[in-house]
């Protein structure tokens, strides 16, 4: 290896101890913040719709095999971001609970969604084997 080449990857060495002591350090204030305050914002993430060619289209000659063109409806997945404003910790998550609100009229009540941040998928191999570690 030549001179400039070890010296490029001494530098690589040294970055990625910087990254990985301030990825800590980072972590160690996120554990010690209490999250008072989280701002949460709706980001939909949007695909939109598109149509797949028909192998005729596309030039193949398949037969009776062919495949027709097939058109892949526009969906929209909801999902929301909380931010930690004093230690900047973020969190997204797609996943809803129902929530009870009082009704504008006295004794009644009406179920909403609103995001649910806690019940986010744990990455424990027991979690992903089907077993319950809670």
């Amino acid at each position: 290896m030549n001179d400039e080449a070890k010296c490029l990857q001494k530098h690589i060495d040294d970055l990625s101890e910087q990254l990985q002591k301030a990825n800590a350090d980072l972590k160690g204030i996120q554990n010690g913040c209490y999250h008072d305050d989280w701002s949460i914002e709706y980001t939909p993430d949007y695909q939109s719709s598109y149509r797949i060619p028909s192998d005729k289209e596309c030039g193949r000659k398949m037969g009776v095999d062919s495949l027709p063109p097939v058109f892949v409806p526009s969906k929209t997945t909801a999902k929301w971001i909380r931010t930690c404003p004093s230690c900047g910790k973020v969190e997204t998550t797609e996943k809803v609970r129902p929530k009870t609100i009082p009704g504008e009229i006295p004794g009644t009540t009406s179920v909403v969604s609103e995001p649910d941040f806690y019940r986010q998928k744990p990455s424990n191999s027991l979690a992903n084997k089907g077993i319950d570690i809670e």
